[in-house]
């Protein structure tokens, strides 16, 4: 979900339930914040899940920089 501040910047939640048949399914959250500038659309994000023994899913910062034309 996005909770725009003003019009440029907004704070983003998002959390589900991955389900992965024969295997272990897995939680994920996200929470950050966003903002367009000059045209860029920015996200500054916290990642993680509940996995414990796989490093690939371990907590991350990700910063995203797009720009759709």
């Amino acid at each position: 979900a996005k909770l725009p501040l003003n019009e440029t910047v907004h704070l983003l939640a998002v959390a589900g339930r991955q389900y992965i048949e024969d295997a272990d399914s897995y939680n994920h959250w996200q929470l950050g914040v966003g903002a367009t500038v000059r045209g860029f659309d920015l996200d500054l994000s916290y990642h993680d899940t509940d996995v414990d023994d796989d490093d690939l899913a371990d907590e991350r910062v990700v910063l995203t920089i797009s720009r759709g034309f």
